[in-house]
């Protein structure tokens, strides 16, 4: 079976005899399907495969280890091997990939870490950026909210999908543009499998909703983002930037914060992208002109950090446990 996908120009076709993980890759990109893709930029083919130990040439030294997989590379492919649980392939002068898993749920997850890695390479280099925050269109101006990861983003954001009145950008990781502006990312959102969420869960329709079980970070309630096709429309040009923070107590302290103060927390949610899907391995190529490449990106980023910041009034928050509290406070400001 063969699906497609285009980001913004970057064609990804996806190939595997697995109907399922056909099934479950459209869910997550469903806003960005296109079944018409003839040349692809990305081709993937995906398989189940329990014999994994010849996947991988013989004699190859590994050029980097860590907690998630050991990587070799010969010539321009470049192998990773999950500790016996996967094997991906990615030939990136050709531009195809191949990924072997022992199951439907670490093939899902690989591969769609292995699309949003190639993507958001490919995006950076044509100046259309993201940065890790949770995105909704207000009354008049965008409202970006940056927390650390299990910081409350998809808490605040799945509050928002209650309000009707405001639009959706994206649950973790708003496209900014190379001129400061912000652009939608509608992949599929996703929640953790806690109580809160509940009364939400019960209004969405079952065929929109899948799980993930993370290799590092365990379940994962998805929603393909279809389910709220029609919350999504052009964001503003101006935006509201908010740093937040935890606090020990029950009250929410929101003051604006200067430009230059904000760019610190822009540069390392945006201009370094710490919390983005920019899976090492499969984004760093270990050549010279790819390291040139990534420097290329890294000023790119930066400068369009500095615009969207110039673009937009800054706030910094002081988030308590309540909440309630917090989305209210959050709702005003973006009203």
């Amino acid at each position: 079976m063969l699906t497609g996908y285009n980001f913004f120009g970057f064609k990804v076709t996806l190939n595997s005899d697995q109907a399922e993980l056909i099934s479950l890759i459209d869910k997550n990109f469903s806003m960005f399907k296109d079944s018409s893709i003839s040349q692809a930029d990305l081709t993937i083919s995906a398989y189940i495969d329990d014999f994994l130990i010849d996947k991988i040439p013989k004699g190859l030294v590994s050029i980097k280890q860590s907690i998630n997989s050991v990587s070799y590379q010969k010539k321009t492919t470049r192998y990773n091997d999950y500790y016996g649980s996967a094997i991906t392939e990615l030939n990136y002068k050709k531009n195809n990939a191949k990924i072997w898993a022992k199951d439907l749920n670490r093939l899902h997850e690989l591969t769609y870490l292995l699309i949003m890695s190639r993507q958001g390479k490919w995006c950076d280099k044509k100046g259309v950026h993201k940065v890790h925050a949770m995105g909704i269109k207000g009354t008049a101006k965008n409202l970006l909210l940056m927390l650390p990861m299990k910081g409350g983003k998809s808490t605040m954001f799945a509050k928002f999908l209650g309000e009707t009145s405001f639009d959706l950008i994206s649950d973790d990781s708003p496209v900014i543009n190379s001129d400061g502006s912000v652009s939608n990312f509608n992949i599929r959102f996703g929640l953790e499998n806690k109580p809160i969420y509940k009364s939400l869960l019960d209004k969405i329709d079952s065929k929109h909703i899948f799980t993930l079980q993370r290799d590092q970070f365990g379940e994962k309630i998805l929603i393909d983002f279809k389910a709220f096709a029609d919350r999504v429309s052009c964001p503003h040009k101006r935006s509201i930037l908010v740093q937040g923070v935890r606090v020990n107590n029950d009250k929410i302290k929101i003051a604006k914060m200067n430009k230059f103060h904000m760019f610190k927390y822009v540069f390392v949610n945006m201009t370094i992208g710490v919390g983005l899907p920019m899976i090492i391995e499969y984004f760093i190529e270990n050549n010279i002109k790819d390291h040139f490449g990534n420097f290329q990106i890294f000023c790119k980023r930066l400068m369009a950090s500095v615009r969207l910041i110039k673009s937009s009034e800054c706030y910094f928050a002081q988030m308590g446990h309540d909440i309630q509290k917090n989305f209210e406070a959050l709702d005003k400001l973006a009203r």
